[in-house]
């Protein structure tokens, strides 16, 4: 006689969210009650052909008595309570099935790049390269923020999307500190421009291609390489303003178009790699004289509260 396939154990993944311990008890749990029916019902069996072949009425009665008591326990013993089977219902209707490893990595990628905070973006992302509902992928992220210590390597991701989230607050840090630095140059130069509210007011881009050359960096001790020289500095941290941060290849080639750099040849030939390690040292510098200016004002601020306060002392002496 063929034995009765067993039934296959369901297999949940952590990366769709399932309380995969509480699971795998209640799965644990009804493979014991299913290996007790099995067993059951093989006594049952055994007690039906003891009775055919028993011809004792008092032993056939205790046969009968022993059957009937298996049979009810077989109708109701074997299965889980109708709180276990809620229970368990509901923590299955908390995970995500249909979502693969593929999806978590492309989620995992898309929070290392904008961070916890930007929903959209992260969204947009799982959208285009798993081809998920809107709605599917909302629900997802904020499941995913209630019970992401439920996925066995929680800190490892958590780890990889703090540091993204440092990378993005220091280009963000970097984006200010060069905007600031071009605005307050451009207001400096071109303040009778910019006071008059009457006159029109030309393009950022327009009134920095005519004055970068003559803006001026805050260096500091050890900062200034030879190789380099003010007026080139400027220009790399002009057209980080243009560009962007990092888009080194694209300054590269705007050193190479501009002509007041004709005939440097040292800085034409420079390599992206080069480019890159000296606007990293362009941005220190301008982040330093950022740092500098705050602390000046602090210190100013601070000087003029203590003088209002001393002036407040002396007209309360006065008085």
């Amino acid at each position: 006689m063929r034995q009765k396939k067993r039934k296959k154990k369901n297999h949940y993944h952590d990366f769709q969210l399932y309380d995969v311990k509480k699971l795998e008890d209640f799965n644990n749990r009804e493979q014991e009650l299913a290996k007790k029916r099995t067993t059951t019902v093989e006594e049952i069996s055994r007690l039906r052909a003891r009775m055919r072949d028993e011809r004792s009425t008092s032993r056939r009665m205790n046969l009968q008595s022993q059957l009937s008591n298996l049979e009810v326990k077989l109708a109701s013993d074997f299965d889980l309570t109708a709180e276990e089977k809620i229970e368990k219902d509901k923590l299955v209707a908390e995970g995500f099935p249909d979502w693969s490893r593929k999806d978590f990595r492309s989620f995992c990628s898309s929070l290392e790049r904008h961070g916890r905070f930007d929903v959209i973006n992260v969204v947009k992302d799982v959208m285009n390269e798993c081809g998920k509902a809107e709605n599917e992928v909302k629900r997802y992220f904020v499941k995913f923020w209630m019970h992401y210590q439920r996925i066995s390597e929680w800190k490892k991701i958590l780890e990889k999307v703090e540091r993204g989230e440092k990378k993005i607050h220091r280009l963000r840090q970097i984006k200010e500190a060069i905007n600031d630095k071009i605005q307050r140059h451009i207001s400096n130069v071109y303040a009778h421009l910019l006071t008059d509210k009457n006159a029109p007011r030309p393009p950022s881009s327009q009134l920095l291609d005519k004055c970068w050359q003559s803006m001026r960096l805050y260096y500091g001790p050890g900062t200034k390489l030879r190789s380099y020289n003010e007026e080139e500095d400027a220009f790399l941290l002009c057209m980080m303003h243009k560009h962007g941060y990092g888009a080194t290849e694209r300054i590269r080639m705007e050193i190479r178009r501009a002509w007041q750099f004709r005939f440097d040849w040292y800085f034409k030939s420079r390599s992206s790699q080069d480019i890159h390690r000296r606007c990293e040292t362009v941005v220190k510098c301008v982040i330093e004289e950022q740092k500098k200016r705050e602390k000046e004002k602090e210190r100013a601020e601070t000087q003029r509260r203590q003088r209002e306060a001393t002036g407040l002392n002396e007209v309360i002496e006065i008085s």
